[in-house]
């Protein structure tokens, strides 16, 4: 945020700086919008549709995209420089494609293709999908405690790595 910082081996990285004044300048809008969006009074895609003028965003559109610089640039600092950080982006990232691999072993009917022509009929097997694969996690949790509980039982110990 500051021009005037010497970031070292990041200056290349760091070239773009965040426009504090133009955050503070609309600030107001920003937060009417997102008590908009708190309160459900705007739709999402409403709101990003109104955000744009000929496909370029409006001024309050570059606003909001300034403020999640600072977020997404704090996301990217700490992922580079904390191990733990990242090594937690990894699980959840495994657990999201350990979720797809199944849902897309349970979707094999019609080679797994949406066949439906209008949008209900899309969402409706896509919600059917999801609850199968939703009802198969927490039979898995449950039973999967059970055995944990098990071996706990005989005296085993148990180490985090291994569960």
């Amino acid at each position: 945020m500051d021009s005037s910082a010497d970031y070292g081996i990041l200056n290349v990285l760091s070239k773009n700086r965040i426009n504090k004044e133009r955050i503070i300048r609309y600030w107001n809008d920003f937060m009417r919008v997102a008590g908009s969006l708190m309160l459900g009074t705007v739709n999402t895609t409403q709101l990003i549709k109104a955000l744009q003028h000929g496909g370029k965003p409006i001024m309050l559109g570059k606003v909001i995209g300034e403020l999640g610089r600072i977020f997404k640039t704090k996301h990217n600092l700490t992922y580079i420089d904390d191990e733990a950080y990242r090594r937690k982006i990894l699980t959840q990232l495994n657990r999201g494609e350990f979720r797809h691999s199944l849902a897309r072993a349970l979707w094999n009917s019609k080679k797994g293709e949406l066949h439906q022509n209008y949008r209900e009929g899309q969402e409706d097997q896509l919600g059917a999908l999801g609850f199968i694969v939703n009802a198969i996690v927490i039979w898995n949790t449950k039973y999967i405690g059970l055995v944990l509980d098990a071996i706990r039982d005989k005296d085993k110990i148990l180490e985090y790595e291994d569960i």
